[in-house]
């Protein structure tokens, strides 16, 4: 008789976490990789260089990404569990740097969401940071 509810609760724990994880590490990740942005000291997309006055990239996180570039910073740390793509930006007339990390496609075995709590949701943190120095 206690054993169901018992077992919801805990199952629930577990999807919570992994949720709540997930968007601890995205966020963290976004933070670091716009203060790099931010200061000057990564100054790549995997794209190529971040020139002109407005530039964006969007990338899937993956393990071929090099060190020199935005997204191998915003990818850094996060969990297996879901799919991550992340969009960088700067914005030159407004001094700032954008890097938005979106998760998707969870899996429900690796998460402990046995509910399907997280199936099918998107997960979004943005990271906005003033541009220090000037634009190229």
């Amino acid at each position: 008789m206690v054993m169901p509810p018992f077992l919801l609760l805990c199952f629930g724990f577990i999807g919570t976490n992994a949720a709540l994880m997930t968007r601890s590490s995205a966020q963290n990740s976004a933070q670091v990789a716009a203060s790099l942005m931010a200061t000057g000291k990564v100054t790549n997309f995997a794209t190529g260089p971040i020139t002109g006055q407005m530039a964006t990239a969007t990338t899937t996180c993956s393990g071929s990404l090099a060190t020199t570039t935005v997204e191998y910073w915003a990818c850094q740390g996060l969990p297996s569990w879901a799919t991550f793509s992340v969009t960088a930006s700067r914005n030159c007339s407004v001094p700032s740097v954008t890097v938005q990390t979106i998760a998707s496609g969870f899996n429900q075995t690796t998460t402990g969401d046995v509910f399907g709590v997280l199936l099918g949701r998107t997960m979004t943190v943005t990271v906005v940071m003033m541009k220090q120095g000037t634009c190229e």
